[in-house]
């Protein structure tokens, strides 16, 4: 299984939500979520989607698992025992915890932002919805282009300097 997140903030800190979608190997959608944060920052946005997909994955009893972010300094931080955190502290000690469980094998990988962009579009819902936390069951509307963009193999390019 496949694990996708992303944080999104609309300022520094400024209003935020978060993403997550979990899918098979072939890229099937098993399951999504989005949320609203409130107010933070990006990073703390980024955190609290991974904490929350990590637990949607260990809810759904998934064993082994790949987790896909764009963002390099949360993987960093969340492989790197000795940080400490920060504001972010728990979030990265939730984190770990469940990345560190004996019940499944989970490894971390950096996937550049034209890769997430399903978790993106997640995201970015959460930052406006009037709910906490929503569990979606089927794909919301709006991710479905992107999800079928996926299955095909749509590539975008990135200009690299």
């Amino acid at each position: 299984m496949v694990l996708n997140s992303d944080g999104a903030s609309k300022g520094t800190p400024g209003p935020a939500g978060g993403g997550a979608i979990l899918r098979d190997w072939r890229g099937g959608f098993k399951q999504a979520l989005t949320a609203n944060f409130g107010i933070c920052t990006a990073y703390k946005a980024e955190l609290m989607a991974v904490s929350l997909g990590l637990d949607m994955a260990r809810s759904l009893g998934v064993r082994k698992l790949e987790i896909q972010m764009d963002n390099k300094a949360c993987i960093q931080i969340l492989n790197n025992k000795e940080y400490q955190g920060g504001e972010c502290y728990h979030i990265i000690n939730h984190c770990r915890a469940l990345l560190e469980a004996d019940v499944w094998e989970v490894r971390l990988i950096h996937c550049y932002r034209e890769g997430n962009k399903v978790a993106d579009k997640l995201a970015n819902i959460g930052v406006t919805q009037l709910d906490n936390l929503l569990f979606h069951v089927n794909p919301p509307s709006e991710i479905i282009p992107l999800l079928r963009e996926d299955i095909v193999g749509v590539t975008t390019p990135r200009l690299v300097n």
